[in-house]
């Protein structure tokens, strides 16, 4: 295997120097000139470029070796040239459409990424809206329930007071009970042993009535107690709601911040959208300019193979003058000088095309 640098180009260009040289085209005269080489690549090169330049049939036409050796040579060693950098200025241009064709899928890729990410976004906005609409709910509940308590409570306080009255009224019964009692003993003193049975029955009966009025209004402090221990639990549940709404209100402060978090991140990602967007349409600009580039190149090259082709006619034409030339030795030094002048001026010639 060569090593970098040593082509068959190189190895045609000393070749054909050490004829010009009047010297055989040798492998350690190619390598002298060359500086390196090994002998297994310079003799495949040189045997290449020995068959291509067919002296031997050139030979039997009565031209010298040296000076056909020569133009076939240049020649071949110009066209090598040419298709070289054509190859190369196409491979660099695959490169670069290759280059190009990857950068759109990966922002294609990008952009897909984006778009999902952007409708999860928008999910997730969708559910905390739909939870802030919840606790929105959840404290109208709370509102109604607060209010609710409010009313049994203002009704608790209207029945304490209620039941207040009924005691007082009890009492002032009581009272009135004992002084017709009194009033009772005073009148019936003279007959109080013909009516001690009647009498003792009566004092029974408002015994009795005494008894079940003191029963009642036991009763009575015992729903007061009943009412405002009911009372202390509904003022603690109502502090436990205010509480609770207190919460509320922090909690849907807090979610409506992350709402407008979220709206603004989303607008961030909007914005790295529409880049990505723009990004990929001078990315598929680039993508023609390059093509056209391409088309530009191909043209090119269909028109240095025009010119190749004009110059194997001059090549030809040039053969066959030395063909006539041969007869006269000093026409065809003449000659040999105007061929060495039209080959410079190809070598000129092709060394503009390659700049």
């Amino acid at each position: 295997m060569a090593r970098p640098g040593i082509t068959y180009l190189e190895v045609a260009k000393a070749a054909t120097q050490l004829v010009e040289q009047h010297k055989r085209p040798s492998i350690e005269a190619i390598r002298q000139v060359l500086g390196s080489g090994s002998n297994s690549t310079i003799n495949n090169y040189l045997r290449q470029w020995r068959e291509r330049q067919g002296q031997h049939l050139e030979a039997q036409q009565g031209l010298p070796d040296t000076l056909l050796i020569a133009v076939k040579g240049l020649y071949e060693a110009l066209q090598a040239d040419a298709t070289q950098q054509i190859a190369q200025i196409k491979q660099e241009h695959q490169q670069a459409l290759a280059e190009l064709e990857r950068q759109l899928h990966q922002q294609q890729h990008m952009s897909s990424a984006l778009t999902e990410q952007n409708q999860t976004l928008v999910e997730q906005l969708t559910a905390s809206l739909q939870e802030v609409t919840d606790l929105q709910a959840k404290l109208e509940e709370v509102k109604h329930a607060l209010q609710n308590e409010t009313a049994n409570k203002m009704l608790l306080e209207a029945r304490l007071i209620d039941k207040a009255v009924e005691a007082d009224r009890l009492i002032e019964q009581l009272k009135h009970a004992q002084h017709n009692l009194d009033h009772y003993r005073e009148a019936i003193r003279q007959q109080r042993e013909e009516e001690k049975q009647r009498y003792e029955g009566q004092l029974a009966k408002v015994e009795q009535l005494l008894q079940q009025q003191q029963a009642v209004i036991a009763t009575a402090q015992q729903a007061l107690a009943a009412q405002k221990a009911q009372l202390e639990g509904l003022e603690h549940q109502r502090n436990h709601l205010e509480q609770a709404h207190v919460q509320l209100q922090q909690d849907y402060q807090t979610q409506a911040l992350l709402v407008q978090k979220q709206q603004l991140d989303y607008q961030f990602l909007q914005a790295q959208y529409d880049q990505l967007a723009l990004d990929h349409q001078t990315a598929n600009e680039e993508r023609h300019t390059a093509r056209t580039q391409v088309h530009q190149l191909e043209k090119q090259y269909e028109k240095s193979q025009g010119r190749l082709e004009l110059l194997e006619q001059s090549l030809r034409k040039a053969e066959t003058d030395i063909t006539l030339l041969h007869a006269n030795n000093r026409q065809l030094v003449q000659e040999k000088a105007g061929l060495l002048a039209q080959l410079k001026h190809a070598q000129s010639f092709s060394s503009e095309e390659n700049t």
